[in-house]
């Protein structure tokens, strides 16, 4: 079983229409306003992520091969998911499902690519990918089976394939990339044995 969490925004939704249907389950914070998951027969979970106990009580239910997150975003509190859902997502893995495969993705520009994105990048999105970095540094330094996937800026062009999968950024590169590209090139992802790895999904072009 393959669980996706932050499964209802637009890259969730476009990682769970490319996985096998009845292999996945949807992790949303409250139920969909349209019919994307039940016309699909995708299984849907309900979790408040920035509750440790809900993520407990999640992992300890489904106990997945494994979990995807692409859970971001800040709450009415200035609370970021980036960091604090990811990391107690991690944490119930560790506790109740250790088997789990946990598959992060955060962005380019975090960690040690901070200096590879340009100055108005670091403005805008300073505070996203410090908590995002806080949260691959905590997988990171876990026991369990984890996999970093960095995207590139994200846009809703309509292509599957203009993507590379890159371990270190070339200096030029396209700052964009579809978000279906980046949903094909994480389920290519998963189908690999890569372990302890840190990947960036970037244009191709």
């Amino acid at each position: 079983m393959i669980l996706v969490c932050g499964a209802n925004g637009l890259l969730g939704r476009a990682i769970c229409d490319k996985l096998p249907r009845e292999k996945t389950i949807a992790v949303l914070r409250k139920d969909a306003m349209d019919t994307f998951f039940s016309e699909r027969n995708i299984a849907v979970e309900i979790a408040d992520l920035l509750d440790l106990e809900s993520c407990n009580a999640l992992l300890q239910k489904t106990q997945p091969e494994i979990l995807i997150t692409v859970v971001g975003g800040k709450n009415e509190q200035g609370i970021r998911s980036d960091k604090t859902a990811n990391i107690n997502l991690i944490k119930a893995v560790e506790k109740y499902s250790p088997t789990t495969k946990v598959v992060l993705v955060t962005s380019v520009g975090c960690a040690e690519q901070w200096d590879l994105i340009s100055p108005l990048a670091q403005q805008a999105l300073g505070e996203a990918l410090k908590a995002k970095t806080e949260a691959e540094a905590y997988l990171q330094q876990t026991a369990l089976n984890w996999l970093i996937i960095r995207p590139g800026g994200l846009n809703n062009d309509e292509v599957n394939d203009e993507y590379q999968i890159v371990r270190d950024l070339p200096n030029e590169r396209k700052m964009y990339v579809s978000r279906k590209s980046v949903a094909t090139g994480i389920v290519r992802l998963l189908d690999s044995t890569e372990n302890h790895q840190i990947f960036s999904i970037i244009n191709r072009g």
